[in-house]
């Protein structure tokens, strides 16, 4: 039996030659000059491990290469068994095997990515993917990510953070023909943790059983800027999470996901509140509830004004935050961005050393009148 598993390998190679008419193989060995973080992709497919082996000459093969975001293709060389050496200056190479080849990758640092003005939005979720959705492999990923873009043009997300509450991943560059979205059109990006298997696969996860956050937007000399975010509550299998229709502010739970399609077509369970991020200054609001201590919390939801008369900073923050307004000291009630009523207290420092990374609603009491703040614990 172990004679046969030894033989296996080479008879499947003859019945391949022999069925499809191939006349042989070359050795094929692949590297990167100066970047072990490089991945490579064998005519579309990622691969997990070295791709240096064996590859049939009658076959073309496309390489090409998934880099980190401050690293791109410069030029590649392949050299023949002779020593000759070709120099290709392209994203991508088609090689046609007529000999044993060496092929190696040199990079460069790639130029500052200049982002422009983009509305994307995170448009639907599946944290707990059982057969729902496969990626590009045929296999299910454990949770997808689905964003929409609401411009007259093509976006390429490359650059931008897709984030939770433990991890800030960047979508890298150099597969404009994977990350770009399409004018009015869908993407879906695979929430797995298995960068390795190309730009689409994030280097973060979700929790299938758990609420869940995620945030979209750039990180600048440190500081988080959103272009959007939302929360979500714990889902079963198969169940979605997002915009009731492409583009709009209510939040609902799918019984029926819709990924590259628009989410009205989508079967809704549950409709909840969108809390819209505003990054040029607090929002205030009023309180529907007459006893904002008790532990019914207070809802946020009912802006009344785009002026406020408190200052809370530092914001993002990594510990704590200071309110300053016109009273001596004040009354604040720290909720999460769902509504939930997580401190109390009075004075004009909040300590958030205590809690996770994430969006939160700072109500401030000055004097008579409330107002709420979001607040971004980094």
């Amino acid at each position: 039996l172990n004679k046969w598993f030894e033989r296996r390998p080479n008879h499947i190679v003859k019945h391949l030659q022999d069925y499809f008419g191939l006349s042989g193989r070359f050795n094929v060995i692949v590297s990167a000059e100066d970047c072990d973080q490089a991945k490579f992709s064998v005519n579309g497919c990622p691969s997990t491990a070295k791709i240096s082996g064996y590859y049939f000459a009658d076959v073309t093969l496309n390489l090409s290469a998934v880099l980190p975001s401050d690293k791109e293709v410069d030029y590649w060389i392949v050299t023949d068994s002779n020593g000759d050496e070709k120099r290709i200056f392209a994203d991508a190479i088609d090689l046609t095997l007529t000999d044993n080849v060496t092929v190696t990758l040199h990079v460069k640092d790639a130029a500052p990515v200049v982002l422009p003005e983009r509305t994307v939005a995170t448009t639907e979720v599946m944290p707990h993917n059982k057969g729902a959705l496969c990626d590009e492999t045929g296999h299910y990923p454990k949770a997808w990510i689905e964003f929409y873009n609401d411009n007259d043009f093509a976006i390429d997300m490359a650059g931008l953070y897709v984030m939770n509450e433990k991890v800030n991943y960047q979508i890298p560059g150099g597969s404009s023909e994977l990350t770009t979205i399409p004018a009015k059109g869908h993407l879906v990006f695979f929430a797995d943790g298995k960068t390795e298997l190309g730009a689409l696969h994030l280097g973060l996860t979700l929790k299938d059983d758990k609420a869940n956050a995620v945030y979209l937007g750039e990180i600048i000399d440190g500081n988080a800027s959103y272009i959007d975010y939302y929360e979500m509550p714990a889902l079963k299998k198969n169940q979605s999470y997002g915009r009731s229709s492409d583009g709009a502010e209510k939040l609902v739970t799918f019984e029926n996901s819709t990924p590259f399609a628009k989410n009205s077509m989508g079967k809704v369970l549950v409709e909840q509140t969108l809390y819209t991020y505003v990054e040029e200054g607090p929002d205030p609001y009023v309180p529907d509830d007459p006893n904002p201590g008790d532990d019914d919390p207070t809802p946020v939801s009912e802006v009344v004004s785009p002026v406020a008369s408190v200052n809370v900073y530092p914001n993002p923050t990594s510990d704590y935050v200071k309110i300053n307004g016109n009273s001596e000291e004040f009354k604040y009630i720290l909720c999460s961005i769902s509504g939930k009523q997580l401190l109390t207290g009075v004075g004009k420092e909040v300590d958030m050393t205590g809690l996770p990374a994430g969006m939160y609603v700072l109500q401030v009491f000055d004097g008579d009148v409330l107002q709420g703040v979001k607040v971004m614990k980094r």
